[in-house]
C-alpha cells in the first residue's frame, strides 16, 4: 500500500495532461451506458481535469455520503466473490491506484459546475473515496 501511495504522489507532481478533444472523444466511448443523464456528449464543454476534487462526487451517490459509497463498494466486491472472484477489490484497488492516470474518469457537470453525475468510472471513485484520496483524474464534461 505504501508503494502504492508513493506512485499516487509522483503522479500527482508530474504533468499528465489530455486535450479536451481527447476528453470528449473518451466520453463518447460510453454515450448510451449514462443514463440518467438526458444529453449528449457534442453538447457539453469538456475538459480534462488531472486534479478532480473528489469531495465534488459525495452527493453523486444516492446516500450522498461516503459511508454510503464504502457500502457500495463492499456490496460490488461481495457480489464478485460471489460469482467466485474474491480477489478482485485488492486487484481492481492496485490496478487504479498504480496509475489512475492511464484511466480517468468521466463526470457530468452541471452550468454552475456542480458534479451532477459519473459516466463512466463509478468502481474507481469509489476505491479513492475509501483510500481516502482527495483528488484523481477526471474528463469532466459541462453543460452548457
Amino acid at each position: 500500500m505504501k508503494l502504492l501511495l508513493e506512485n499516487w504522489k509522483r503522479f500527482l507532481t508530474e504533468k499528465h495532461t489530455y486535450t479536451a478533444k481527447e476528453a470528449q472523444d473518451e466520453a463518447s466511448a460510453h454515450e448510451g451506458n449514462n443514463e440518467p443523464y438526458d444529453v449528449k456528449v457534442e453538447d457539453l464543454i469538456w475538459r480534462y481535469e488531472p486534479e478532480y476534487n473528489l469531495n465534488n462526487l459525495i452527493k453523486v451517490m444516492p446516500s450522498g455520503t461516503i459511508e454510503g459509497w464504502k457500502k457500495w463498494l463492499r456490496e460490488e466486491s461481495e457480489y464478485r466473490a460471489e460469482i467466485g472472484d474474491e480477489n478482485w477489490l485488492n486487484r481492481f484497488t492496485k490496478w487504479w491506484l498504480s496509475d489512475p492516470t492511464k484511466e480517468p474518469i468521466v463526470v457530468i457537470e452541471d452550468q454552475q459546475g456542480r458534479a451532477e453525475g459519473i459516466w463512466d468510472g463509478w468502481h474507481r471513485t469509489a476505491v479513492s473515496i475509501t483510500s481516502e484520496l482527495r483528488r484523481i483524474p477526471a474528463f469532466v464534461g459541462k453543460r452548457r
